[in-house]
């Protein structure tokens, strides 16, 4: 059964990794399961507290092994090649006419039965479009994930007012940004004072004047940081 739900596998984790209780049926007393998530999607108290639940509910003894997403396709990929068991997929790429994840048959169906806590999910993520076909979940997002400004306070005697701060030329080569394309997108679109329905519209965006911000916001970072911001990617910057 473990290497069926290897093949066929992915949620949002942690916030619905108790599932897979309800499809595997562990055959052993010692079983690996493969998850493969963005950096602090699986912290080690939560990754105990599973296996606690699972030693004294089964008998069984779940060995997790976590490795973390560097870029938005390994998903996808990990689930093809059968090297993972659970993904956190960016929520952009399930349905993405280039994967198609629930059509092409790689994510299982959840039984929301043995998930107590979906009553309580806020009501944006109980049915999210790119997580449900024929009214069938094959996942849930249990957080929103924002990206917001932060700035030196040792240089600024009041906060920034806008995005458009990212591109003074007084702080070039003094912050440091996502490198993740479409966040830097929305950036960009927030900016330039595009309305929150057109970050997403690329014959919008696609124009000659977005294209040269958006190039320079990158160009101009210090650093371009991924996974999870550390102090090293912020350190001496201004934002």
């Amino acid at each position: 059964m473990l290497k069926y739900i290897a093949q066929k596998l992915a949620f949002i984790c942690m916030g619905v990794s108790i599932n897979i209780v309800s499809v595997c049926v562990f055959a052993e007393k010692q079983q690996v399961l493969r998850l493969l998530v963005w950096e602090g999607y699986a912290p080690v108290t939560q990754r105990e507290k599973f296996r606690k639940l699972i030693s004294e509910k089964y008998s069984i003894d779940v060995i997790l092994k976590v490795n973390y997403i560097v870029d938005a396709e390994d998903g996808f990929a990990a689930l093809r090649l059968k090297k993972a068991d659970i993904v956190s997929p960016a929520h952009n790429r399930i349905n993405d006419k280039r994967f198609k994840m629930i059509d092409s048959g790689l994510l299982l169906p959840l039984n929301l039965d043995n998930l107590p806590n979906y009553q309580q999910l806020n009501p944006s993520f109980k049915y999210s479009k790119y997580l449900v076909k024929d009214g069938v979940h094959y996942g849930l997002p249990f957080a929103w994930g924002p990206y917001g400004l932060v700035y030196n306070t040792a240089y600024f005697d009041e906060p920034p007012q806008s995005w458009n701060i990212l591109w003074d030329p007084k702080y070039k080569g003094q912050y440091s940004v996502a490198d993740y394309g479409e966040i830097n997108v929305y950036l960009t679109a927030l900016a330039m004072g595009y309305d929150k329905k057109a970050l997403s519209d690329f014959d919008q965006l696609n124009n000659k004047a977005f294209q040269a911000k958006l190039t320079s916001l990158i160009a101009n970072a210090k650093s371009l940081w991924e996974g999870v911001d550390t102090a090293d990617d912020l350190m001496q910057n201004k934002l």
